[in-house]
């Protein structure tokens, strides 16, 4: 259970005191004393009886209707206010100052508040608790998080059999141009992708003298087509060498002669 000091030994409090100036109507005063017991005894802490109130260092705050103020005091004091009269909320922090190395860092070892009414002129005693301030956790370090583990790298997709369409494009002065669709072509002699369909778009057969071309590898080695598709071929040992390659394109339309160039790579 959490100790309250609120016997007389550890207690701040508010007391009219005799010293002040004359009263005014605009203006309350009282009186704070810090530390020390009845008679100037010494007064421990009852969460802690080595420290002495009267060895702390007090910080004083008080917030109102009129400007806020805030004292620092060591050992036992008697600290005199003159505030606006209203409602104040009077806070005290009380320190142990620890010397550590040569270096000074201050302990908080008390702390007590109280929201009073403070009225013109002198004003009666008022008694502030002081409480043992709540132990404040550290927070667990933060663990850090595991690597995360390296993707597989990823592997490459075998080309995928497809085809290339082939349409005319008229452009801007009336001339067709031929507009090939395709991505570039990849056959492969082990792969089950082995052959590629190749198209040429030819609604109502406008296109006429279609010729397909494949330079192959040595005289009298082309291999040639005539129809609206050709299909290339990996197994073709005319032109299935390991590396670049061309498939030509003849056709005319309305006497008008096209050639399109097709590049496609033989791979193991």
């Amino acid at each position: 259970m959490k100790k309250s000091a609120v016997i007389f030994l550890f207690a701040v409090s508010l007391a009219l005191s005799a010293c002040f100036s004359p009263w005014k109507g605009d203006v309350g005063t009282f009186s704070i004393s810090t530390g020390g017991g009845n008679g100037g005894g010494r007064a421990a802490l009852p969460w802690n009886e080595d420290l002495d109130v009267g060895d702390l260092v007090h910080i004083i705050t008080l917030n109102g209707p009129g400007p806020r103020q805030s004292v620092s005091v060591t050992g036992a004091q008697v600290v005199q206010f003159s505030v606006v009269p209203g409602f104040w909320d009077i806070s005290i922090e009380a320190y142990e100052v620890v010397k550590t190395d040569g270096e000074e860092r201050r302990v908080l070892q008390a702390v007590g508040s109280k929201k009073v009414e403070i009225k013109p002129g002198p004003n009666d005693a008022i008694i502030i608790p002081m409480e043992q301030p709540p132990v404040i956790e550290p927070e667990p370090p933060v663990e850090p998080e595991p690597p995360e583990e390296p993707e597989p790298p990823v592997e490459p997709e075998p080309p995928e059999e497809g085809n290339v369409t082939i349409t005319l494009i008229p452009d801007e002065s009336g001339t067709m141009t031929p507009n090939v669709n395709y991505d570039k072509i990849t056959i492969s002699r082990s792969a089950a992708n082995s052959q590629y369909p190749v198209t040429l778009s030819n609604p109502d057969d406008v296109f006429t003298n279609i010729k397909w071309e494949v330079p192959g590898v040595g005289a009298g080695k082309n291999v040639t087509g005539s129809e609206n598709s050709f299909t290339l071929d990996a197994a073709n040992p005319n032109y299935n060498a390991i590396g670049n390659h061309v498939l030509y394109l003849t056709f005319e339309w309305h006497d008008a002669p096209y050639l399109v160039e097709i590049e496609f790579e033989v791979v193991e």
